[in-house]
Order: C-alpha cells, then sequence, then structure tokens
C-alpha cells in the first residue's frame, strides 16, 4: 500500500529547516523506502500547492506564473509528469506551508486530497502550530520580506489571526478527505535547537529512527532564515514599493536577498515583537479557539509546554527619516547592491540629496502610512 505524508505547515514553524533536512537526505530516505520528490528541483514544494488555490492573485502565484485556471491545470499536469516518473517509493513525503498559506477554502483542500488520491492508497497530513504571540511578529517580518507594505498595527493582526485561526484550519483539513490529521505544537526552543524540531518531526512521521539527529549538533545548526531587527523590517517595508519581487515580468528576487541581507547587518538592533498590550489583546483573542483546537485535535500530546511557554517583550518597527536616508546611502552602489535611481553612484549624504530622498518616498506614500 502507498502512503503519503503530506506535511502542510503554517509558515514560521521550522518548515525551511525540515525541507533542507529532507532534502539533504535524500538518499538516506530513500535507502530506507522513503521518496522525497526532487523533480520540481526545490526543497520547498510551493508548486505542488499553487494550483489548488480559491484565487491566482498573490504574488507567489505571479512569481510562479500560475496566475489563471489554465496555468494551473498546465501546474497540476507537470506534477503529475513528475509523480509517474518519479521513482517507485511505497512512501513518499512533500512539505510545503503554502497549502495553508494558499489553499484556505475546504473546496481547494478538498481537491489536494483528491490528486493525490490517485496515486496513494492512504494519505497523512501533518501540521505544525506556533502560538500566536510568537508567530505574529515573525510572520510580520516574512510579509515584509517578501515584498509587503502591511502597517503594524491591529488592523493587520487581527486580519492574520482571521486567516491562521487554529481550529478552523484543523476542522476543514481534517474534513478534507485525509486518512489522518496530525498536529503538533512548535515549541520556541525549536529555534535554537533544530534537531529537536527535526526529531519530534521523525518521530510523529514514522519516519525510521535511524534519521533522529544528535541533539549536541543542533546548536550549530546553519539559520535558514535569518530575520532582521525591527529597524530592519520598518526600513524594509518603507523602500519594498521601489524593489517589486517581480519586475518587467522577471523575477527579482535576488536583487531583493542581497538588499535583505545588507540591511541585516546595517540595521543590528532590536528584535521585533509585540508590546504588552498588544500580546494581551492578541491571546484574548485566541484565548478560546485554542482551548477548543486543543481539545478537538490535541491528541496525546502534552500541550502544556506551548501553552505555558516564557513571552518576552519585543520592539515596535521604527525608523526616523533620516536613518531611512543613511539607509539607503549605505545600501546603494558601488558598495551595496541598489542604485536607488542612481546607476553610478550612491545618493550624496549633503541636505539636499536628502531633501530629494525624502520627497521621492513621500511621492511614493511610503512615509506618514504608520510604523
Amino acid at each position: 500500500m502507498s502512503k503519503l505524508l503530506l506535511h502542510i505547515g503554517t509558515g514560521k514553524t521550522g518548515t525551511t529547516s525540515l525541507q533542507h533536512f529532507l532534502r539533504s537526505h535524500r538518499r538516506d530516505l530513500a535507502k530506507l523506502g522513503w521518496g522525497y520528490p526532487a523533480f520540481l528541483s526545490r526543497a520547498n514544494h510551493t508548486e505542488m500547492a499553487l494550483p489548488f488555490s480559491d484565487s491566482f492573485t498573490s504574488s507567489w502565484h505571479r512569481l510562479y506564473g500560475v496566475t489563471d485556471q489554465i496555468t494551473a491545470d498546465a501546474k497540476i499536469a507537470d506534477i503529475r509528469v513528475g509523480l509517474a516518473s518519479a521513482p517507485e517509493r511505497d512512501r513518499w513525503i512533500v512539505s510545503t506551508e503554502h497549502f495553508t498559506k494558499t489553499v484556505r477554502d475546504p473546496a481547494g483542500m478538498a481537491r489536494v486530497i483528491d490528486f493525490f488520491r490517485t496515486y496513494f492508497d492512504e494519505i497523512e497530513l501533518l501540521c505544525y502550530v506556533r502560538r500566536q504571540d510568537f508567530m505574529l511578529p515573525s510572520l510580520y517580518s516574512q510579509v515584509i520580506k517578501a515584498g509587503g507594505v502591511d502597517a503594524w498595527d491591529w488592523e493587520y493582526f487581527s486580519g492574520a489571526l482571521e486567516k491562521r485561526n487554529y481550529l478552523t484550519m484543523c476542522q476543514d483539513w481534517a474534513s478534507a478527505g485525509a486518512d489522518t490529521f496530525t498536529i503538533r505544537p512548535f515549541q520556541e526552543n525549536y529555534k535554537g535547537a533544530q534537531s529537536s524540531l527535526i526529531n519530534d518531526f521523525i518521530m510523529a512521521a514514522g519516519l525510521p529512527t535511524e534519521l533522529l539527529q544528535p541533539t549536541e549538533a543542533s546548536a550549530r545548526g546553519r539559520r535558514t532564515n535569518p530575520g532582521l531587527s525591527a529597524e530592519g523590517t520598518a526600513f524594509l517595508r518603507l523602500v519594498n514599493p521601489l524593489v517589486p519581487r517581480i519586475s518587467d515580468g522577471q523575477s527579482n528576487m535576488r536583487r531583493r536577498r542581497n538588499l535583505i541581507d545588507k540591511i541585516g547587518g546595517l540595521t543590528p538592533g532590536a528584535s521585533l515583537g509585540l508590546s504588552p498590550e498588544l500580546r494581551e489583546r492578541v491571546m484574548e483573542n485566541v484565548a478560546g479557539t485554542n482551548v477548543s483546537f486543543i481539545e478537538e485535535f490535541g491528541g496525546d500530546c502534552d500541550w502544556q509546554e506551548w501553552l505555558s511557554q516564557e513571552w518576552h517583550e519585543g520592539a515596535t518597527p521604527e525608523i526616523t527619516p533620516e536613518r531611512i536616508v543613511e539607509v539607503m546611502a549605505l545600501t546603494s552602489q558601488p558598495s551595496g547592491p541598489m542604485d536607488w535611481g542612481r546607476p553610478t553612484a550612491p545618493p550624496a549624504r549633503d541636505e539636499v540629496a536628502q531633501a530629494g530622498v525624502l520627497s521621492r518616498l513621500r511621492g511614493a506614500r511610503l512615509l506618514g502610512r504608520g510604523r
């Protein structure tokens, strides 16, 4: 009997670390009877999820060229070819957070399961969830690094919580037609000990114990998705419209990655995080649904550690106009990756040049739209 483990993720739950582990251990998995699809040439199986969403308007859809039903059907056809030509394995793993990021309606979830049911006799869903007061700042940082310009305010957070209601998500996916649905708590200490998350995944997924990682090596694991400081996040949000993810129909991701790396080195300040007041409002908002999804879907796992994790206040994403100009200058060519409209030299730092840059930012409505 063939089996598929579908790791649907929820974003900011160590998914990248798990995917890099699975990809780097593909040969070991194969020897033990498991397959991890290689035909998409990526660790993250993003393209497995995008064709099944109820709309094709997200930046991810545009980036991967899945922009309407015709291109979605073509992508599904490509996936069918890849699955048909994949090596013979009794058990497979597919992993992407985009199953929860872009496939949010029950009909789309059912289409996912129906599609994979044509290839696998048994389908198991596995998902990690992060406590909301930890998840939201990381999610906001991810959105800004992906090109967003959302303000750091309750309107953004309430919308994010509504889209990621864990109880609704669990109920919808559990009713999509899979054979089993397992939800696991993502603990904050997994961030500094990647092997702890990997080992939890191995045990939860029923992977061979030969793959278990030594815990002492975890602290030396490379960071697969380094974050920006609160100031760095504020700067990137303001300049994002000047550095689109797609430019003239082509991916601009390499330039964005270079810019983000440069910003990270220039803004080593306090980490992004909720204020005590905002955190209290967030946790009051989710208290009831947290109890409900744990009672209904938590299984035998001890969620008390997840609920009682110690929380620390973070910094609000703020940056002064003068600092904006300074960071723009430091990220400019020739020493930085950007030209900011000046192709041969970085902006001068005199008052006239600063006023010109600020004028451009105000004209693009980048200043004055929240902080």
